[in-house]
């Protein structure tokens, strides 16, 4: 039984950008939300343990796929800078350091992506045979032998082009 690869170039891409938005968009939302007289109270930790299992996803994601792609640099951005994001949330927090993180997830994950586009097709991709090239192959030269109840008869095809010429 052949096993098939699962293309997930697009799952590195988007867990990177929820993990860019849980962080960055949540603060904007809870900042907005102040300005308009709304306060919500947030668990620090909380929060900061949904960045990092998104982000750690992110970084999972983007690893599998250059895996994929034969690449290692992706894989190794995705880990450094899942390390920067950890440390900035679980150690003393410094924002340029969580910003860095953030940056060679994202990095990272559009490194993937061109990889991806640079390989051209994969294995998930449809396979196409240009009109020209199928209708070459497909034109007998001489008579295709068809086995029948009749004996054996053969079978010219007529091709248009031929005839528009």
């Amino acid at each position: 039984m052949r096993t098939r690869k699962v293309e997930i170039s697009w799952l590195a891409g988007f867990t990177t950008g929820m993990a860019l938005l849980s962080c960055y968009g949540a603060a904007v939302l809870l900042g907005l939300l102040g300005m308009v007289g709304i306060s919500v109270a947030v668990n620090q930790e909380v929060w900061a343990g949904v960045i990092i299992v998104v982000a750690s996803l992110a970084s999972i994601a983007i690893t599998i796929s250059a895996r994929q792609h034969g690449r290692s640099g992706p894989a190794a951005l995705a880990v450094g800078g899942l390390a920067l994001i950890v440390y900035a949330l679980t150690g003393v927090y410094h924002s340029a350091v969580e910003l860095a993180g953030f940056g060679l997830l994202a990095a990272a994950s559009v490194w993937v992506w061109q990889v991806r586009i640079r390989q051209g097709r994969t294995d998930t991709d449809p396979s196409w045979i240009e009109a020209g090239s199928l209708a070459k192959r497909l034109r007998p030269e001489d008579a295709c032998p068809i086995n029948s109840s009749h004996g054996d008869t053969a079978v010219r095809i007529e091709h248009p082009a031929e005839e528009v010429k």
